[in-house]
């Protein structure tokens, strides 16, 4: 089986390290929501334990470069 050529080497890095980000979010854990202990009164005891950020900002983010770079 020959590879593809029109498809230049490395051109989905960048979606790959997405994926590889909300994967990572996922590995985390359940989402226990905003903050993991306290009430979000002292910035020092409220440790952030969400991992939306991760989960759904990098899905956002391959849905634009997906947008940019559609498939040839």
């Amino acid at each position: 089986m020959q590879s593809d050529t029109s498809v230049p080497s490395g051109r989905w890095d960048d979606a790959y390290a997405l994926i590889g980000k909300m994967e990572a979010g996922f590995a985390e854990g359940r989402d226990r929501g905003d903050l993991e202990y306290g009430n979000g009164d002292d910035p020092e005891m409220d440790l952030p334990s969400s991992n939306r950020p991760a989960v759904f900002g990098s899905a956002r983010e391959l849905s634009i470069w997906l947008q940019e770079h559609p498939a040839p």
